[in-house]
């Protein structure tokens, strides 16, 4: 006998039929809540689920991927991206229209059948929830560096290029009931990247306050993880101050556009087929002189672009390279670090180099002012390692909100204490 579905799994196939309404035609579409819904690897922000529905006049299959926001609520944040994904799609398709496709997708969501152009709705829970078409592939991880990277450098690429007029443009139809768009704070403000933590004193508060109970049923070690990092965010604050101030003096600026905020192998699907019959483990060569294991053009997907922001440039590559530092020593770490990373900051400088030199090859580019070629300065890359660490720092402050504010479970934060010990390590 099927075990009854529980008060959570009703209150989620009530959610999801909801939202699903507002994007399908039920004279079209049959679906059952409870039964069509697969939850997605990755994804701690939002609740996404692979949906399968039927065609009534067929009974043919469909896969959509739907999207509830786990954000306090914040629709401002939920139009922003949507905004970008709309531009990201439009000059995707420019560039096809040129004979220069990408050669992978970005997050195209459906338009709702309530309101013509609006790619979202608000459930009566209050959050936001959208449907996406179905892209196929699996997450990339430590698969493909070269291929992630090409796509991340594209993606870096077409970001930079988004101006306030463009946004305008963009923006009609689709923020409507919107009062306004909110674009996530950059990385440096460490207390403005989550509502819950508005400065060093409230974090430390909150810290004092939970410290205890959270790490409760953890090792001491990972308490002891957590208190080196915690001790590391407030040196890192008071660095940035100062930082700043001599910036100041010496009129030292980074280079600041739109950036994903967001983009590591954990948002990249790829389709992969093997071309080496060697792995890195199996190989006689140097470690140096290794490779990692490739695959064919693969990358099916860039996604989550809810952490778009203006942001320094350089962040975007220390984002990129900062999760592979997350893996465990006996998995890629140490041992093969740098060819993973070698392989990936290849591919991301040469896509930028591409972008760079056909520039005026299609009319939403010709829209754009240009930043200065992609190039980094001696300026940036002094401080990339720092940047790194910045990212890494600024997420634990970012999951200690969620944690506080009852928008995540503890666990999201304390899971994560490890790897981020290990990233901010070097």
């Amino acid at each position: 006998m099927a075990t009854p579905p529980s008060g959570h799994q009703n209150a989620l196939a009530t959610e999801i039929s909801e939202a699903l309404t507002y994007f399908l035609d039920p004279t079209v579409y049959r679906w059952n809540a409870l039964d069509c819904e697969r939850r997605t690897a990755g994804g701690v922000n939002n609740v996404t689920k692979l949906v399968s529905v039927a065609r009534i006049d067929d009974d043919s299959p469909i896969t959509f991927v739907l999207r509830v926001y786990r954000n306090n609520n914040h629709t401002g944040r939920v139009a922003w991206e949507h905004l970008v994904l709309r531009f990201l799609n439009r000059v995707a398709n420019e560039l096809t229209s040129f004979g220069a496709p990408l050669g992978f997708c970005f997050p195209s969501p459906l338009h709702s059948r309530k309101q013509v152009d609006q790619t979202f709705e608000v459930l009566s829970s209050g959050a936001s929830s959208c449907l996406f078409e179905f892209i196929p592939g699996s997450l990339a991880k430590t698969a493909s560096p070269s291929a992630v990277g090409t796509a991340a450098g594209a993606t870096s690429a077409i970001l930079s290029y988004i101006t306030l007029p463009i946004l305008s443009e963009l923006s009609s139809g689709i923020v409507r009931g919107v009062t306004r768009i909110d674009l996530p704070a950059p990385y440096h403000q460490l207390w403005a990247v989550h509502h819950a933590i508005s400065s060093r004193r409230v974090f430390l508060d909150v810290i004092a306050e939970n410290e205890a109970s959270w790490f409760a049923n953890s090792p001491q070690e990972r308490r002891a993880a957590f208190q080196n990092l915690v001790q590391r965010i407030i040196l890192l604050d008071e660095d940035i101050q100062q930082q700043q101030q001599r910036d100041c003096e010496t009129q030292a600026t980074h280079v600041t556009h739109l950036i994903h905020g967001d983009l590591h192998y954990d948002n990249v699907l790829v389709e992969t087929e093997r071309t080496s019959k060697t792995t890195l483990a199996e190989s006689n060569e140097p470690h140096d002189q290794q490779q990692p294991e490739e695959s064919h053009c693969c990358v099916t997907a860039v996604l989550d672009f809810e952490f778009v922001s203006l942001e320094w440039r350089i962040m975007e590559l220390a984002i990129c390279l900062s999760k592979y530092l997350s893996e465990p020593e006996e998995d890629i770490m140490t041992k093969y670090c740098t060819p993973f990373i070698q392989a990936f900051v290849r591919a991301y400088a040469q896509r930028l180099r591409e972008f760079a030199a056909k520039k005026e090859r299609t009319s939403e580019e010709a829209l754009l002012q240009q930043n200065e070629a992609f190039t980094f300065s001696s300026f940036e890359c002094s401080h990339f390692v720092d940047c790194i660490a910045l990212r890494i720092l600024s997420n634990v402050v970012f999951f200690v909100g969620r944690a506080v504010s009852g928008e995540d479970v503890v666990e999201g934060l304390t899971s994560r204490v490890e790897p981020y010990a290990r990233r901010s390590s070097g």
